[in-house]
């Protein structure tokens, strides 16, 4: 067996004012990959919404405590993406066929492939109909063949697929990538605070739908679907696509009422079990930001305290995420910020 080496170079970048240094971001080079990362100080914000257009499971509004961390500075790219499969030669779960017990059994062998769900992700349809119901199933179908890979046939993304968020990756893989980069997925407090904090910017420098939902996207963005994920102004803390472009996995199970719950005070990690009303037979987690499929005619889902849920294994194709790290970790690899070499 080949020894397997993962080097971790740091490259830190100072931006100081007088004689006073502020550490503002971090570039690490994982395998092939090059991840920037920015920092969040740490402090008091108000969690949720009591905006008109808030729904209910983003009240109450209620204060919250975030320790400082460091995120990185857009969603994890489809090269950052590659870099990690081409290390570990992970297959999503897009990519793998979904076996499935029929109600009926037979045991004529012909049927054996019939209980079989070719692997593929949720792709968005739109219709003809007017945007009524926020939660539209009708307007996704399944994409059989569908993953990440398969993104670059798009004629609109090949040309700088690099530099389009990863999607069609489901919480599982997102968390897999996080794992490898010696990171994490953002709690829900941690990627709302930061989005505030931020001050995302308005919907006029977002990439979201133009037009009437969900019948045309008139494009006045520039954009069908993904953008570049440095097309557009950062916030400013210097976090690219906080609002539009892809919603983003977050760490936390999605519940209506879990700003109701205790330990909201200090770095909530949300609720230990997940409930959907609307599905309450199936587990999910929270994603934020919104993408390029929210409307005000529709979820407003750019907003940073709006919330979607979505089964941990599910993927789409406007579904990304991006990392974060602790200020504890970040330091103790800036002590050592000569080239480190792990064997596995």
């Amino acid at each position: 067996m080949t020894t397997l080496k993962k080097i971790l170079c740091v490259c830190i970048l100072f931006l100081g004012c007088q004689n006073n240094f502020t550490k503002n971001k971090v570039t690490l080079i994982i395998g092939e990959a090059r991840i920037d990362l920015v920092y969040i100080p740490g402090g008091y914000f108000i969690m949720g919404s009591d905006d008109p257009m808030a729904m209910q499971d983003e009240r109450p509004i209620h204060k919250v405590y975030i320790d400082e961390f460091w995120m990185t500075q857009t969603p994890i790219t489809n090269k950052q993406f590659s870099s990690f499969v081409n290390a570990t030669k992970y297959v999503t779960t897009a990519e793998k066929d979904i076996k499935f017990q029929p109600k009926h059994k037979k045991s004529n062998l012909d049927n054996k492939d019939k209980n079989i769900l070719p692997g593929g992700s949720l792709i968005f349809k739109g219709g003809m109909l007017l945007a009524k119901d926020p939660y539209a199933y009708d307007w996704w179908a399944w994409g059989s063949g569908i993953n990440w890979k398969t993104e670059f046939s798009n004629k609109d993304k090949a040309q700088n697929f690099d530099q389009h968020p990863v999607v069609h990756v489901s919480w599982y893989d997102a968390k897999q990538f996080s794992k490898w980069a010696k990171m994490d997925l953002p709690s829900e407090a941690q990627w709302e605070y930061a989005a505030k904090l931020g001050k995302s910017k308005n919907k006029n420098n977002i990439n979201i739908w133009q037009g009437v939902f969900p019948k045309k996207n008139s494009k006045e963005d520039g954009f069908i679907k993904t953008n570049p994920v440095k097309h557009f102004d950062p916030n400013s803390l210097g976090l690219y696509d906080m609002a539009g472009n892809v919603w983003e996995w977050v760490n936390d199970w999605y519940h209506p009422s879990a700003y109701t719950m205790k330990e909201r005070k200090k770095n909530p990690k949300g609720p230990t079990t997940s409930y959907d009303p609307n599905e309450p037979q199936v587990a999910k987690k929270v994603t934020k930001g919104g993408s390029y499929l929210c409307s005000d005619q529709y979820c407003s889902g750019y907003r940073p305290s709006a919330r979607m849920k979505t089964s941990p294994e599910s993927s789409l194709e406007n579904t990304g995420f991006r990392c974060v790290i602790s200020n504890e970790d970040m330091m103790r690899i800036m002590k050592n910020f000569k080239s480190v070499i792990e064997e596995y």
